[in-house]
Formats: C-alpha cells, sequence, structure tokens
C-alpha cells in the first residue's frame, strides 16, 4: 500500500495561496525540503500515513483531497 499524490501541481498551487513556500512547508510539517521535493515531483514513494495527514492538517484540507492509496493487499496474503 503506497500513499500518493492525487495532482502534484494542485498541492503547489494550495502552497502558494497559503503563503508557503516548498521551504517553509517542509519546516512545518518537519521534513527536509529535499524529501518534499521527492514527494511532489514523485521521486520518492509516497509519504507514510503520518507524514501524509500532517500535510493534510497543516494545509487544513481532508486527506482524501489530495492523496489516495494505491495497492492493496500484498500478493503473499490470503484472505
Amino acid at each position: 500500500m503506497k500513499i500518493k499524490l492525487k495532482n502534484p501541481t494542485q498541492i503547489k498551487t494550495l502552497l502558494r495561496q497559503q503563503g508557503y513556500s516548498q521551504r517553509k512547508f517542509a519546516q512545518a510539517i518537519g521534513v527536509h525540503e529535499a524529501y518534499l521535493q521527492k514527494i511532489l515531483t514523485g521521486v520518492s514513494v509516497g509519504p507514510g500515513p503520518v507524514l501524509a495527514a500532517r500535510m493534510a492538517s497543516t494545509l487544513n484540507i481532508e486527506f482524501d483531497d489530495i492523496f489516495y492509496i494505491e495497492g492493496g493487499r500484498g500478493k503473499d496474503e490470503t484472505t
């Protein structure tokens, strides 16, 4: 299961609208700017659940507004 951004451009727009630079937003959510950049460009596998929730909360939006969960059960798991 991976948490992915629905639309990286959308979150960048939200950052600008709320007065955040990427550096200031990274500081606000407690990560390095380079890691945030990887999340925003899709280079990273995506934020973990705690960080994703912190990102949404800091922007005063719902998790589902900017993220989706990709995948589900692993191929080795049974029902």
